[in-house]
């Protein structure tokens, strides 16, 4: 008898840890908040330049607000949350290759700049901008709504709702 208390002991012990492990778990899933760290030109999967150290994936909303000149190069080709470019400075952010995918709102501030080569913004979001646009070979599709200027060069296409 002894022995089944010790055993039905363990056993809720066992999945009390449990249950808190995979609370944990649960909530580690949603959406954190990724910042570029500094006036400082770099690469997209460079974990350095992030706050926290880490390259933001599809469940973080990206914040690219540091006043100053700088340009940051995907070199990679995410999906994001969300994307917040720019509110103070003239960043530049820059895609050769590649698709960016950003699942929710996505905007471009003023004195913002995006340069795309052979590349695609997508996602179901709105895309807000009242920066720079500068498609080359490129295409945006997703819901635009633009207050800013468009460049488009080389066959490059807007194919969200305006």
């Amino acid at each position: 008898m002894k022995n089944r208390t010790h055993i039905s002991r363990l056993l809720t012990i066992t999945f009390i840890a449990l249950a808190v492990l995979l609370q944990i778990t649960l909530q580690s899933g949603h959406a954190a908040s990724i910042s570029w760290t500094g006036a400082v030109s770099g690469n997209w999967s460079d974990t350095s330049k992030w706050s926290p150290n880490v390259v933001p994936t599809a469940s973080d909303d990206v914040i690219v607000s540091v006043a100053g000149s700088y340009t940051i190069t995907l070199d990679a080709s995410p999906t994001i949350n969300s994307l917040t470019l720019g509110g103070s400075g003239t960043p530049t952010f820059t895609a050769s290759s590649r698709v960016v995918t950003v699942t929710n709102s996505a905007t471009i501030n003023t004195g913002a700049i995006v340069n795309l080569t052979s590349s695609t913004i997508a996602g179901s979001g709105l895309l807000t901008s009242s920066g720079t646009i500068n498609l080359s070979s490129s295409s945006i599709s997703a819901p635009l709504a633009n207050s800013g200027t468009i460049n488009a060069y080389g066959g490059s296409a807007i194919n969200g709702q305006l």
